[in-house]
This record gives C-alpha cells, structure tokens and sequence, in this order.
C-alpha cells in the first residue's frame, strides 16, 4: 500500500512541474493561437500587424506562427503590439526577432519597457536597409516593475517602402529572488523531496529485513 501510495505521489508531482514548468506570465507569447489574442495591437497610416506563418521566405524558428509589424510607408508611422508585464531584479527576457528592410531610409524597430509613471527602457534592435535573419535577444532587468512591453516597427520618414519586424517565442524567465540569490524551482524542490523520501523507505525496509533474519 505504501509503495503504491509512493508511486502515485511523484507521478503526481512530475505531472505537476511538467504543468508548472510550461506556466508563463505572457500570453500567447509564441503567437501560437494564430491571432494576436492577449495582446494590444496599434497601427498609424497604412502599417500592419499581423501573424503568419511564411513572409519574405522566412519561417517561424519555433512551432507555426510568428508575428510580422510593418512600419507602414507613409512619414512616421508605425505598428506595434503591447502586452501588460510584471517583472523583477535579475529576471530575462528572452525572444526571437528578425528585421527585414529594403528601404534606404532609417526605420527601425525594437522594444519598449514602461511603467505607468514613465519610460523604463527603449531599445532599438536594427535600423536602415538590412536582413538580418533570426536572432536571439536576451534582456536582464535591472530593476522591479508592474507595466508593460511593446514591440515596434517604426517609418524613417520617406513615403516608400515598409519594413518589417518578425517576432517569436517570447519568453520571462524567473532567475533570481530578493538579493540576486537563485531560486530554487519548487519542481525540483519537490522531486528531491519525493526521491529523498523514496530512499529512506528503502533503507527502512532493508533494517526491517535484516533485523528479521
């Protein structure tokens, strides 16, 4: 009875940290449903959002979708996507992106952190006429913060050709707690504890059997 009992609490653990383990605090951050549900989406002029699965002969790097923000080709417009997001000292984020321009005039894109009273951090990931194909960025944040995230393709002013900003696998990871010490993940906690009990059944089983010979 025990050994079963044992058996069922750490399938019901690993079944509990697989579940855990794919939680994340974005939504639709792969783009995976195929639209862009659980994010705020912006166009100006004649720019565009949208998510597809094939553009400029590129593919999504992971899973189907992948979103495409365009600048538009009129002055100074843009698109862009925006996503509410709590973050603390030490965590990452960490997407694939890829800037496609044919234009000679300096768009550009990147990404926006803020936070209802002001502009946390603004970066610029690529401007001007390049492919740059697909890329993994990585961002540490150096501070806490309750706002949100916006990605963006911008116009450089001329009226002539769009560029486009791709988009995929957006993920936060979770690295550290208060002080930058690591934090332990409550999977393995949990794992260790079940293996640690395991062994000491054994043993316990092995004294019992040898004390009765």
């Amino acid at each position: 009875m025990k050994k079963r009992f044992a058996g069922w609490l750490f399938g019901l653990v690993v079944f509990g940290c697989a579940w855990h383990s794919h939680s994340a605090p974005l939504q639709n951050a792969g783009f995976e449903a195929g639209d862009f549900g659980g994010w705020s989406v912006s166009t100006d002029g004649n720019s565009t959002a949208e998510v597809v699965q094939l553009d400029n002969g590129y593919l999504p790097p992971e899973g189907q979708y992948f979103a495409k923000l365009s600048s538009g080709d009129y002055s100074y417009d843009g698109s862009s996507i925006r996503q509410a997001l709590e973050w603390s000292t030490g965590d990452l984020l960490v997407f694939t992106w890829n800037f496609y321009s044919t234009d000679t005039f300096n768009d550009f894109a990147g990404f926006t952190l803020d936070v209802p009273t002001h502009l946390v951090d603004k970066i610029t990931l690529a401007s001007g006429m390049q492919a740059t194909g697909w890329h993994t960025y990585t961002y540490v944040f150096d501070e806490n913060g309750t706002g949100a995230i916006s990605f963006w393709a911008h116009n450089g002013g001329d009226q002539m050709f769009s560029s486009y900003l791709y988009l995929d696998s957006i993920t936060y990871k979770v690295t550290s707690g208060p002080g930058g010490d690591p934090v332990p993940e409550p999977c393995t906690m949990l794992l260790m504890g079940t293996g640690i009990a395991g062994v000491v059944a054994v043993r316990r089983k092995r004294s019992f059997f040898r004390s009765t010979i």
